[in-house]
Order: C-alpha cells, then sequence, then structure tokens
C-alpha cells in the first residue's frame, strides 16, 4: 500500500493541492475505510475456503484456523487498486494536461497489480478474489474523488446516505445518468 499511495508524492508540488489538504485527507480516509470494510463483509458472510487449504503439503494447523475461510475477495488488492486508482485520479483532477498522466497510472496499477499477483502467489486467494478486489478497489478510488468533485461544483447527480437502523444500517446510493 504505502508503494500505491506513493503515486501522490508528485502531488505535493502544487500549492493548490497542499491548500486541499484537508480534503485530500478526509477523501484519503474514506477511501481506506471503504476498501478495507466492503472485503471484511464479503468475508464473513462468504464463506470460501483459501488455496492453501487444499495444498496437502499446508499444516493442518493453519487450515484449521478461522481466516483459512475467509478467501473472497482480497482485502490488499482491494486497498492497493483504491489507493492506486485514487491517486491517479487525484492527479488527473488537479493536473488535466499532464503528460506524465499515463506514466502515473501505469506505475501506480502496476504496483497494485504486482501486490494482487502477490496474494496469489502466496496461495491466500484465487484468481477470482484478486479480480474482485481489483474491481471493487478501482470503483472506489474513482468514486471518492468523484462525489467530492461533484459536491464542489454543487452538482447532485450522485447522492450517497448512511442510515442508522437497530439491526445495523442502511445505504442508498442514487446515480443520475
Amino acid at each position: 500500500m504505502a508503494l500505491t499511495i506513493s503515486g501522490m508524492a508528485p502531488l505535493v508540488a502544487s500549492s493548490e493541492i497542499r491548500n486541499d489538504a484537508l480534503t485530500i485527507g478526509i477523501m484519503s480516509a474514506e477511501t481506506l475505510i471503504w476498501a478495507l470494510s466492503i472485503p471484511q463483509l464479503s468475508k464473513i458472510t462468504i464463506s470460501r475456503n483459501r488455496p492453501y487449504v487444499y495444498n496437502e503439503s499446508v499444516d493442518i494447523k493453519h487450515k484449521l484456523e478461522s481466516r483459512a475461510t475467509e478467501s473472497f475477495f482480497s482485502r490488499t488488492t482491494t486497498l492497493a487498486f483504491a489507493s492506486s486508482v485514487f491517486s491517479a485520479t487525484l492527479f488527473d483532477n488537479y493536473y488535466p494536461d499532464s503528460p506524465y498522466s499515463k506514466w502515473i497510472w501505469a506505475g501506480t496499477l502496476s504496483m497494485a497489480s504486482t501486490a494482487g499477483y502477490l496474494k496469489f502467489y502466496s496461495g491466500e486467494h484465487f484468481p477470482t478474489d484478486i479480480i474482485t478486489g481489483a474491481i471493487m478497489g478501482s470503483f472506489i478510488g474513482w468514486f471518492i474523488p468523484h462525489i467530492h468533485k461533484n459536491e464542489k461544483n454543487n452538482s447532485n447527480d450522485i447522492t450517497f446516505n448512511i442510515y442508522p437502523l437497530s439491526e445495523g444500517v442502511a445505504a442508498t446510493l442514487m446515480l443520475k445518468l
């Protein structure tokens, strides 16, 4: 994750960005919260064995741990892609005509892809866990700056609300296309 966040390093060169540091910090926290919470909710509700559970050379004690059934979907990959897309999207928002944009995107997405591949290689996740994490993380990384950008422009094409309930919480997301 530290590597994907390093994609934000070019952003600190701009005084406009430094002036928006509080907003960017809040957006970063929101991205982090969503990128950690959504996969965790999936892991709690969907019981799926990790690939190493099927490996005969893995110790039975390791296979019986509670996290052995929390494969779907990859939290690490979700976080890596959320950070990558968030950083690159902010770069594009602040520097829309930059010739470096494609390099920022390529670098951050390469680091996120490497994180996903390493989770597969280690036997922690199936390819579908990685792909789902990449899709969810990419959406989160794009969505958070997008809703803040629209709020800044007083546009109401996206509405997101969270309501407390006695059984938990309810969330609504409305998009005007």
